[in-house]
């Protein structure tokens, strides 16, 4: 006898059930059903036949309403980066909107706590109203679909309420100088101020800490970096660190020094912190230096060579469109590099690794680096010196004590001067050798 089996339930109520009970679900979600059309100067997109999303508006639009609902469908989000004509001087709303509303012509959120676009054409200088908590993504930005910048809009003055600045909020700005942030600001959005060409000054509130590498991304006028009795910044020298003066945050691209020495005492250099510094050429980094994040140096095309300071352990990117990089000398204590280390730089750079080539095979990610550049490494010439740093010290016993364990792969350089009582084995007796050795230097 054959048995039918009949399912009581929908594959959303099964998906809804598992969920409930703990049990994983990995079916991906569908993405939305879009529609696109147009509504009078507007454009939208239809999002699964539920609600409405304004896309733009036609060139040459001086001023637009959002309308309640659009062909029933209620208009309830703006991609306000698409919104960025200079000819637009103002946007107005429908009586009774329930998600937007307009103050002078600027769009904001029904609370009025959210700004989220600003109309070029409505004047070169605008303060924002108080109260604003955040300003949307995009918000002001000056970039269009083509890559150009907007000069319009040349000052901003901030309220004192202000808590965050949403990604690109103000990219392709040309016509700032000069920014400051209140107190209560603690978060800068990714690019929130790139491409803002003429921008020269920044000062930083009390609240703001760490930012994104790319927030200042392609400001080459910016000179002048300032903090408020910050709470997580501070500035030596015109450069800004994090508080504690252990990470290096962000160097003025327009600085024109050649050289720059790292003060002691720093650990860490933020992703993008040299970027577009077209005229330093050098950088002198500490012995104090452990990490290196992200695309360090991002289109300084002066500088020709890096030296990374023995006891950094880790590189990511170094160099980005560094067009006359040519050099890179790297620490025997690096333990690991990105696979991108070098991008869209010089075709053959030089690496020069201050430890053997088995120490660089067992560095992670070395072979992407030795397939794309000319890594050179430090022959041993004194026995016991397995990290090729011509002398001995820890690191040497670190890495004989791991060969012994089966972690390290020695080569034949290595392995004949870690033979030190010349019995043609490497042992624990190399290792006893070898720390007598450490302790009577």
């Amino acid at each position: 006898m054959k048995h039918k089996l009949t399912s009581l339930f929908s594959i959303p109520a099964i998906a809804a059930i598992l969920l409930q009970s703990g049990i994983p679900c990995f079916a991906e979600p569908l993405p939305p059903e879009i529609k696109e059309g147009t509504y009078g100067v507007l454009e939208y997109n239809l999002v699964d036949s539920q609600y409405i999303v304004l896309t733009g508006c036609e060139e040459g639009v001086t001023e637009f309403e959002i309308p309640i609902e659009i062909e029933g469908y209620p208009v309830v989000q703006i991609e306000a980066s698409n919104f960025s004509s200079p000819s637009l001087t103002a946007i107005t709303v429908e009586e009774g909107h329930k998600h937007f509303s307009s103050v002078d012509g600027v769009l904001f959120d029904k609370s009025k706590k959210i700004l989220y676009r600003y109309p070029f054409g409505k004047g070169k200088s605008y303060t924002i109203p108080e109260d604003t908590l955040y300003i949307e993504n995009g918000a002001f930005m000056g970039l269009d679909a083509e890559g150009n910048v907007n000069d319009t809009l040349t000052e901003i003055v901030f309220p004192e309420s202000l808590l965050k600045i949403g990604y690109y909020a103000f990219s392709g700005c040309s016509g700032l100088t000069s920014v400051t942030f209140p107190d209560a600001c603690t978060y800068l959005g990714p690019f929130a101020f790139s491409d803002c060409m003429s921008l020269e000054s920044v000062s930083f509130g009390k609240s703001l800490g760490a930012f994104q590498s790319t927030t200042f991304q392609n400001c080459p006028m910016l000179a002048e970096l300032t903090e408020n009795n910050s709470r997580y910044l501070s500035v030596k020298d015109g450069v800004l660190y994090s508080k504690d003066g252990k990470t290096l945050e962000l160097y003025p691209p327009a600085r024109e020094a050649a050289v720059y020495t790292v003060p002691d005492g720093v650990t860490r250099i933020r992703g993008g912190a040299f970027s577009h510094c077209n005229s330093l050429e050098e950088v002198i980094f500490p012995e104090s230096l452990e990490d290196l994040d992200g695309t360090t140096f991002f289109h300084c095309p002066l500088i020709k060579s890096i030296t990374i300071p023995e006891g950094t352990t880790s590189m990511s990117t170094i160099c980005n469109h560094c067009e006359s990089f040519e050099t890179l000398y790297l620490p025997s204590t690096i333990d690991f590099v990105d696979f991108s280390a070098i991008r869209n730089c010089t075709d053959a750079v030089d690496v020069y690794y201050n430890g053997s080539k088995a120490m660089w095979e067992n560095v992670s990610n070395s072979v992407w680096l030795s397939k794309t550049h000319t890594v050179h490494y430090r022959e041993i010439s004194i026995s016991g010196d397995l990290s090729g740093n011509d002398s001995i010290d820890v690191m040497d016993c670190i890495l004989l004590q791991k060969f012994l364990l089966g972690k390290y792969i020695a080569d034949a350089n290595q392995y004949a001067f870690a033979d030190l009582n010349d019995d043609g084995i490497v042992n624990a007796f190399d290792l006893a050798i070898l720390k007598s050795m450490l302790l009577s230097a």
